[in-house]
């Protein structure tokens, strides 16, 4: 099943005198959503959670085994939402997922991973360049996914995933 078939998108009317300006906002962005690849969330979730750390090291010159993995990580919902507080371009993920022991099925937890986004483009910018949305979009969901896996992997709680774009990226 294709990602953007579990997203849902929540908007509201938090742009005010920038919906004046661009009444079809809430329209452009669910197509600009629809057109960036949200398989990056799976595929960075997927290699933060496979790269090497030093806790699970070996030492020595054994040579490395694959286990079978234990455990599944399934991705209920993806929702989105978008506002635009002093003129700038926001939007929101907020991942609903949960981890599953393979050989019983038993649900091992269950919980939310959201992300905010303040662009550095105002809500006209932002718009007029639906290719440079597309690609900001993708950067905010393989950090979503990074998030998740530092989540899935921390011991004590995380503050809350706020980021920002610049020029560059």
């Amino acid at each position: 099943t294709p990602l953007f078939a579990v997203i849902g998108a929540g908007y509201g009317a938090a742009c005010g005198a920038a919906s004046l300006t661009h009444p079809a906002a809430e329209a452009d962005f669910e197509r600009i959503l629809h057109a960036a690849d949200t398989g990056i969330l799976k595929r960075t979730l997927e290699a933060h959670l496979n790269a090497p750390r030093a806790e699970c090291s070996r030492g020595g010159t054994e040579s490395l085994v694959v286990a079978t993995p234990d455990t599944r990580i399934e991705v209920e919902t993806i929702d989105a939402g978008m506002g635009c507080i002093f003129g700038e371009q926001e939007y929101w993920f907020a991942v609903k997922w949960r981890t599953i022991r393979v050989e019983s099925g038993k649900i091992l937890n269950s919980t939310t991973t959201k992300c905010d986004q303040k662009s550095f483009r105002s809500i006209d910018d932002w718009f007029a360049s639906p290719d440079q949305g597309r690609v900001e979009i993708e950067r905010v969901l393989a950090r979503t996914g990074q998030r998740m896996a530092t989540e899935l992997l921390a011991d004590l709680s995380l503050p809350d995933c706020k980021l920002r774009s610049r020029e560059s990226g």
